[in-house]
């Protein structure tokens, strides 16, 4: 068994000292010229998103309340309120909620790859689109509801 004040317990781990870190470079050195733009990109996305999620639930709920109580004016209307029409607003919102996760699931790993191959500029660009087309597609159906019926 070895003692403590024996030289080989004193010897340095490393032999050598390691070389100073590189000075960092000024991308690295300044993270947030690149990050705060995409941060508030995002904020300003969500929140618009939030906005027409608000406006599309009372559509489809004046929908369902013109179904079910045949009401001319159902913003306001306590009837547009009732069990049966909150319960088919949220089994539509769930299931809008489940249909709207698939394109992200199916089109991950393909955004990956271009972001690899072209820019994240690209994907951003792609992401906004399908944003917009999901959007559209929503007050399509909403605006030719008579059609679906």
């Amino acid at each position: 068994m070895a003692k403590i004040d024996d030289p080989a317990e004193q010897t340095p781990l490393l032999a050598r000292q390691l070389p100073c870190p590189l000075p960092a470079t000024k991308s690295e050195s300044y993270p947030f010229r690149f990050v705060v733009p995409y941060a508030l990109v995002l904020v300003a996305a969500e929140i618009g998103s939030s906005l027409v999620n608000v406006s599309m639930s009372q559509i489809l709920e004046g929908i369902l309340c013109q179904q079910y109580h045949g009401v001319n004016d159902p913003i306001g209307n306590p009837l547009c309120k009732s069990k049966e029409v909150q319960l088919e607003l949220s089994i539509l919102q769930g299931w809008e909620l489940a249909f709207g996760l698939i394109p992200g699931l199916l089109t991950g790993v393909l955004y990956g790859i271009i972001a690899d191959a072209y820019s994240r500029r690209v994907v951003l660009s792609l992401a906004f689109f399908g944003l917009a087309l999901s959007l559209a597609f929503d007050m399509l159906v909403c605006s030719i509801r008579k059609v679906i019926e």
